[in-house]
């Protein structure tokens, strides 16, 4: 018995590390974490419409839904949208967000959007 629980613990503890937390979003007390895996896909583009680099995102399939509850409850909320323990970018929900996809802007660079899409994707912190 005490051979599983250690056995069970050190799994536990393996898959903690492989899935360490990347992007926090966070709103009125309520904190949600995702690692790499809870991305289906990750890319850097130059946004014309507001002359700048950003990161697009796409959720996979429990990791929307838990963005769009978040985002119905947060509507009118300002949101604090963190990678790596760095605040990206603070907006104001108008309305939720389905679908799963978001974009990260006001990045500053594309070199700044690089970073954070390796991240994201890597799910490693530098």
């Amino acid at each position: 018995m005490r051979l599983l629980l250690v056995s069970i613990i050190s799994l536990w503890s393996t898959l903690a590390i492989a899935s360490e937390k990347v992007m926090t979003i966070s709103g009125d007390g309520e904190v949600l974490n995702f690692a790499k895996d809870d991305f289906d896909g990750i890319n850097t583009a130059f946004d014309a419409r507001i002359n700048e680099h950003v990161v697009f995102f796409k959720f996979d399939k429990d990791a929307t839904v838990k963005f769009s509850k978040f985002t119905y409850a947060q509507i009118g909320n300002v949101i604090d949208i963190s990678v790596c323990g760095e605040l990206i970018i603070a907006p104001r929900i108008i309305s939720a967000i389905y679908g799963g996809n978001g974009r990260l802007s006001n990045l500053g660079s594309e070199d700044k959007a690089n970073e954070i899409a390796e991240i994201l994707k890597t799910g490693k912190c530098k």
